[in-house]
């Protein structure tokens, strides 16, 4: 029984006119024609009974009240994913003149019935792991059925960690790569990041020359996660054959290489097998009877390394005294084969 403000009234018939009701819903047409007349409420926002009254003619004051209605809307639409495909399990929430939620079906549609015509309404989606474009829709004024489509896509999260080997050293220049396709170098600390798509299953692996890693595992990337890579040093055997000044081959030299250690047998052969890959090394074999030329390298791979030895030379001598004096010119021979004569102060050597 309130007034109703805003409502249209139109005259029509043998006298025309249109004004709107008053703050109280009152309304007043002056007929100066005589004949038939008509009198129509209208609004987009509310229906009438009746919705309109006929005079033929009229004579005298009129009294004519219509009794308004709210009309009713619905707000109607379909979410789709990033490939055009209905996207169900969307909630949708309805804020405004009347408050609602509802989930998208399994056609990605949704729909919020019977709302007040005229209200102000704001539709907000929600689902987790997706954005929305336009996130939210506004209604201002509903005055008919009205529709609202959405496009749903997958947010990208982060993965992320370290690579590092077995004591915990960064390893930098390792190429770490996403089953979907995506790479980065890790840095100088070891640290690497890339980005994938939720919801997807991923495998995380890792490269470098000198390392082997252990793949890991992601299901359902669900948010930001951290990855650790751990890798195990390669392990190289170098061999080869210490041989002497004539090119025959030499037992029982040594052979060191960084905590890996061998003796030459069977003809001046040596292996040391498990040596780390990637270090520089420097080694030479090691014989009281002979020298040899280091070698330095960097191990990539097993390695062959043969050694010929140069023959070491010493100094022999001593001093020839006769009570205490030393005797000079004396003739001091070696194996029948060298001699040297003694010096002034009775000194000699080979």
């Amino acid at each position: 029984g309130v007034g109703l403000a805003n409502v249209s009234m139109i005259l029509s018939g043998a006298q025309t006119g249109q004004l709107s009701t008053d703050a109280e819903g009152n309304y007043s047409f002056t007929i100066s024609q005589v004949g038939n007349v008509t009198v129509t409420a209208s609004s987009p926002y509310y229906s009438f009974a009746p919705q309109r009254q006929s005079f033929s003619p009229i004579y005298g004051d009129r009294v004519v009240n219509f009794e308004a209605a709210p009309i009713n809307y619905n707000l109607t639409g379909q979410v789709t994913d990033e490939s055009g495909a209905p996207l169900s399990g969307v909630s949708l929430t309805l804020d405004g003149y009347r408050q609602a939620a509802t989930t998208t079906d399994g056609n990605g549609s949704y729909s919020f019935a019977d709302l007040w015509a005229g209200g102000r309404y704001t539709i907000t989606l929600a689902k987790a792991h997706y954005s929305f474009s336009p996130n939210s829709q506004s209604f201002d004024t509903l005055s008919g059925n009205s529709s609202a489509d959405f496009a749903g896509a997958l947010v990208s999260y982060k993965i992320a960690g370290r690579v590092a080997d077995e004591s915990g050293n960064a390893i930098p220049g390792a190429k770490v790569t996403l089953s979907n396709g995506a790479s980065v170098t890790s840095d100088g600390n070891g640290l690497y990041a890339l980005t994938a798509r939720a919801q997807g299953d991923y495998t995380i692996s890792a490269e470098e020359e000198f390392f082997d890693f252990t793949s890991a595992t992601i299901n359902r990337l669900s948010g930001d996660s951290t990855v650790n890579i751990a890798g195990k040093r390669k392990t190289y055997t170098v061999n080869g054959r210490v041989l002497d000044d004539s090119g025959a081959g030499l037992d029982g030299a040594e052979v060191v290489l960084g905590d890996k250690r061998a003796t030459t047998a069977g003809g001046g052969y040596y292996s040391l097998s498990g040596v780390p890959a990637g270090l520089i090394y420097t080694f030479a074999p090691l014989s009281n009877l002979f020298s040899f030329e280091p070698q330095t390298f960097q191990l990539k791979g097993d390695t062959n390394f043969n050694f010929e030895g140069v023959r070491r030379t010493y100094r022999l001598g001593g001093r020839l005294v006769e009570k205490g004096i030393g005797i000079s010119g004396v003739t001091v021979r070696l194996n029948d084969s060298l001699e040297t004569t003694s010096a002034a102060d009775g000194t000699f050597f080979f």
